[in-house]
Formats: structure tokens, C-alpha cells, sequence
């Protein structure tokens, strides 16, 4: 019988972009705040992942840097799941199958984004801290009803009735095909105020006024743009409001905007931040 073969010496690798954790898809480039970063590692067979809500019975390993969950890549790994080496472990199996292909995104009709971004700004309100900071960058209360700036909705129960009440009047699938109400594992989520994070929804329109996507303005902070679901999925539950806004008359369909509206958009933010 011939020497056996080793395995090759394993190998760490940081959880990014060009390699996201196995076992929850996150990155350490991902903002702190949102609940989806993994700042981990993967040491050969093992994932490292510092997502609790991953975890179920792993206990914290504190002597890892960053602390983090251990779980198996080779095996059914202790925390009930099997992870699957041939596609996440450095080396491989030979002959291994590839990671599948992510189906194309396919853009969802204005008609139905604007279908589902208005119901969502109707369950929202405009708190006090928010309407302060839109105030202090010139806009009047006029302004700021009429373009529908509302608050994010906050962390806990507020949250979870937000994006039940949406899931109820839209089915999972066609509201998880909006971009901005998935997060990066194909959950249904929406932006969330989580202690003293706290924005707002910036909605942003076109030249007929339906609101083409959405942005958060992080209160003394930055924007946030609304990102794409994670594949292409139906809209069938948004077809009965599209047909019924398309078939109104002009005077029933969305308005432009007021002049006064349009400069904290896109590029023309700068003029109301001199």
C-alpha cells in the first residue's frame, strides 16, 4: 500500500466580499448596525461565524479574534445544520459541484414598485428628530408632507407589525421582488431604528410622480439606497392595484412633485446642505 495522501495545510480566510461566511453570507465590509455583518473567518473545515442567530446550541468561543460560533464544513455540524464542504471549504472535494448560478435580476414595473412603496409610507409616520433635520435644511412643512418623507420603522414590535402588515397585504413573494424589503439572505426586512440609529425614508419619484425607489437618510448621517431582491420572483399579488392605478384617469394618477420638493434629490442634495 502506498503513503497516504495528506490534506493540504489549511488555510484562513477572512469573511468579505470575495468571500462571504458559509454559513450566514455575510462580510465584514458590511455596516455595523444592521444586523447582517459576520466579521469571521474560515480556517480550513471550519466556519467561524460571529451571528449568534446562527448558532442555535454553539457556545461563543471567546478565545477566537473576534469571538465567534464554530461550525463544522465537514460534517453535520453541532448546530443541526449540514453546511455543505463542497461548496464553502477552502479545498474542496474532487470532482465537486459548483456553487449554483444566482438567476438575473429583472427590474419589477414602476407601477408595481409604486403599488408597494406607497402602502409602505401609509403604515409610517414622521417623527419629531426627523422633521427637525428636514426643517433645518430649508424645507417647509408643506414640502415635507407632500413628498412623504416618513421615519423608519423601529426595532422590535414596531418593526414586526410593519413588515407583517405588508407580508398580509402583499404576498411574500411579490414584496420580497421590491428592492428594499430583503435582506442579504432573501428574508423579508425592511430598514429598522435600533437604539440611537435612528432615519428616515427618502421616497424618490419620477417625471409622473410614482415613486421609482426609496433611500434612508441616516439622521445626521449619510443615504442608504434600496437594494435589489436577490433573484427574480413574481408579482402576481401587485397585478389587481396596478391594473386598477394605470386604468385611472390623469387626474387620479400620481402628481409631479413641487420645484421646491426635487432639490434634495439625487444630485441637486447639495443645494439645501449649503
Amino acid at each position: 500500500m502506498g503513503p497516504q495522501l495528506s490534506d493540504p495545510e489549511p488555510v484562513l480566510r477572512r469573511h468579505n466580499r470575495n468571500f462571504p461566511c458559509p454559513i450566514c453570507r455575510g462580510r465584514a465590509e458590511t455596516p455595523n448596525g444592521r444586523g447582517l455583518r459576520c466579521a469571521g473567518f474560515t480556517l480550513g473545515r471550519v466556519a467561524f461565524c460571529t451571528r449568534e442567530q446562527y448558532a442555535a446550541s454553539l457556545i461563543l468561543d471567546v478565545a477566537t479574534s473576534p469571538p465567534a460560533f464554530r461550525h463544522s464544513l465537514s460534517k453535520v455540524c453541532d448546530c443541526g445544520q449540514r453546511h455543505g464542504e463542497q461548496f464553502f471549504s477552502p479545498h474542496p472535494f474532487p470532482n465537486a459541484p459548483t456553487q449554483p448560478e444566482r438567476p438575473k435580476r429583472t427590474p419589477v414595473p414602476i407601477e408595481a414598485r409604486h403599488v408597494v412603496y406607497s402602502a409602505a409610507l401609509e403604515l409610517l409616520d414622521l417623527r419629531d428628530e426627523a422633521k427637525d433635520e428636514l426643517i433645518s435644511r430649508g424645507l417647509s412643512h408643506e414640502a415635507i408632507d407632500q413628498s412623504g418623507y416618513k421615519s423608519i420603522p423601529r426595532l422590535g414590535t414596531e418593526h414586526r407589525n410593519f413588515i407583517a402588515k405588508m407580508a398580509e397585504r402583499f404576498c411574500e413573494e411579490s414584496l420580497g421582488q421590491c428592492p428594499g424589503f430583503t435582506d442579504e439572505d432573501g428574508r423579508l426586512d425592511f430598514w429598522a431604528a435600533s437604539g440611537t440609529r435612528d432615519g428616515y425614508v427618502v421616497p424618490y419619484r419620477d417625471e409622473h410622480g410614482f415613486i421609482s425607489g426609496l433611500q434612508q437618510k441616516i439622521l445626521g448621517g449619510k443615504y442608504l439606497t434600496a437594494r435589489g431582491a436577490p433573484c427574480h420572483r413574481c408579482t402576481t399579488c401587485l397585478e389587481p392595484a396596478v391594473r386598477e392605478m394605470t386604468s385611472m384617469s390623469p387626474k387620479g394618477r400620481p402628481k409631479q412633485p413641487s420645484p421646491a420638493t426635487w432639490v434634495v434629490f439625487g444630485h441637486f442634495r447639495w443645494l439645501v446642505s449649503l
